[in-house]
């Protein structure tokens, strides 16, 4: 991983979105039966109700760790794989705890743990160091904006799992939507660092819907980058819907499923790589 992308991009507001993703996800919850809390969700292994929890555990370790200042071990990572069977092992331990809670209390703890994690991220300057980097990325080091909107990712992306497990609407505003994409898209210069290709290649992704736009990328002497224009023809152009994108990238679609709706344009080997970029640590 690297230190630090030059995106050439400006920096993503996700903060002033908090509060709308999180009244939609007390709404949902509230709403739910039974046997809705008990239904599988694309994540394998995983019912509404552990989705839920996860969502409760993120901010509760967020809070301890980053506002606090409290951790109970210090884990030693090593590498890419060191860090995400840490993830999977925490994430796996609290959901088997929580079994024990019911529906009403994971949504009373939900109530104020999702108002205290936006209130510590307004005393947060967007420009600083973040606590976490953001891995998916490449990042070892991340400022605290992009910390911030990786969070913003999270908690849109389980929602929605958890939307499509009830069959709910789901969150596709283009306010709340291009700001998701936005933030996945930033992950496209790591997904593509083995890529091999002549300097100043360029490669354009649009992405089409409430949450669409299009982001270039191009190869420099070092590294692929994000770019506002690119300087020749793209050697590759990839069509998606917003709706796939999201899928894809967050393991909540197969990628054989999520090629049969994208196009790829020129060099399909090229195109095809983004098949492999995840915004998840699994």
């Amino acid at each position: 991983m690297v230190k630090k992308y030059a995106y050439n991009y400006p920096q993503i507001e996700t903060l002033s979105l908090f509060p709308d993703v999180n009244k939609s996800l007390l709404v949902l919850l509230k709403s739910l039966n039974k046997d809705e809390w008990n239904l599988p969700t694309v994540v394998p292994g995983r019912t509404v109700k552990d989705l839920t929890a996860h969502l409760l555990d993120g901010s509760l370790r967020r809070l301890s760790n980053c506002r606090d200042n409290y951790q109970t071990d210090v884990p030693k990572i090593e590498s890419y794989d060191d860090l995400v069977n840490y993830i999977q092992g925490i994430n796996k331990s609290w959901i088997e705890a929580t079994k024990r809670l019911s529906p009403q209390i994971l949504i009373a703890l939900l109530e104020f743990s999702e108002e205290w994690v936006y209130e510590y991220f307004k005393t947060l300057n967007p420009n600083d160091t973040a606590k976490y980097s953001v891995a998916w990325a490449g990042e070892m080091e991340s400022q605290n904006w992009f910390d911030i909107a990786r969070e913003y990712t999270e908690k849109w992306h389980h929602q929605m799992q958890i939307r499509l497990a009830v069959k709910k609407p789901g969150l596709d505003s283009k306010e709340l939507f291009y700001p998701l994409i936005d933030t996945f898209m930033r992950g496209l210069p790591h997904a593509y660092r083995n890529a091999t290709s002549a300097q100043n290649s360029g490669i354009q992704v649009n992405i089409t819907g409430q949450g669409g736009g299009v982001w270039c990328l191009e190869k420099t002497d070092l590294n692929w980058q994000l770019v506002k224009t690119l300087k020749n023809k793209p050697e590759a152009i990839i069509e998606m819907s917003d709706n796939t994108a999201w899928q894809l990238f967050t393991d909540s679609m197969p990628k054989d499923v999520a090629i049969k709706s994208i196009k790829i344009h020129g060099n399909k080997l090229l195109g095809e790589v983004i098949l492999n970029m995840r915004t998840t640590m699994r």
